[in-house]
């Protein structure tokens, strides 16, 4: 299960032993210590790493931060349903990721949601949607700030961004393929060593879902409405596509949102 803690008065918590953590500081600036890695810091940025570690204020202020954690197998339920964030989710040493500045705003309500969420004891359905979403947010950024990075994309990165960019209007193995400059069948074997043997259709698919689950969160956005927003012709063909995934339909879905 989830737990956030508000930063207050920049003191930071104590470390979750076998949790994973994100730290999200959203507004301020410093100097902090993971373990044995030191980071400086400022304003949109985040910091993940292991709970046998504790996150240490050398020096600065944190004006807004939230600390998030989460066990392995909440990890895994993420990356399984979202497979474009598998390799940057497997870190285990500390590492440091840029935010983007505009979605600070976003970010802090998410945040707060998902606290508050938490306290009146929300179902656990809508919490790993929250929780996915705030995940969303973190992982679509940049890829982390680490020293190993040389700044040249792999193949895997290309793909990402492709899909990220174009998944609500492209569902083609081809039109992906030509993006990465490489023919069809190649593109569905890298997408099967990539994501635990699915091909490339499916990931697209999974991605699509994923969306779909968080637009759902908002039960004042009709059913129609999301399906004409993620690229369907029809709330019929939209309905095929989520079933296929969640083995449910989306109004099915939404049901069992509002139960507690």
């Amino acid at each position: 299960m989830y737990s956030v803690f508000q930063v207050m008065d920049s003191a930071l918590p104590d470390g979750f032993s076998g949790q994973n953590q994100v730290l999200f500081v959203l507004r301020g600036d410093g100097h902090l210590s993971i373990g044995a890695t030191e980071f400086s810091y400022t304003s949109a940025m985040a910091f993940a790493f292991k709970g046998d570690v504790a996150p240490e204020l050398l020096s600065g202020r944190m004006e807004v931060a939230y600390l998030v954690c989460f066990s392995d197998k909440d990890l895994e339920d993420f990356v399984l349903r979202y497979p474009l964030a598998r390799n940057v989710a497997r870190e285990v040493r500390p590492w440091r990721l840029n935010l983007t500045k505009e979605r600070i705003p976003h970010l802090e309500q998410e945040l707060g949601l998902l606290k508050m969420e938490l306290v009146l004891g929300t179902n656990r359905e809508r919490l790993r949607l929250l929780f996915s979403l705030l995940m969303l947010q973190l992982f679509e950024g940049e890829i982390p700030a680490r020293g190993s990075l040389t700044g040249k994309k792999d193949l895997i990165d290309e793909f990402r961004e492709s899909l990220e960019r174009y998944f609500r209007l492209q569902r083609s193995t081809r039109f992906y393929a030509r993006k990465l400059a490489v023919s069809s069948r190649r593109l569905n074997g890298l997408c099967k060593d990539w994501y635990a043997g699915k091909r490339m259709f499916e990931v697209v698919l999974e991605r699509i879902c994923l969306e779909a689950e968080i637009l759902l969160l908002d039960i004042d956005i009709p059913i129609k409405a999301v399906a004409y927003e993620l690229g369907f012709s029809s709330t019929q063909h939209f309905r095929v596509y989520f079933k296929r995934f969640r083995g449910m339909s989306p109004s099915e879905f939404r049901f069992g949102l509002e139960k507690t």
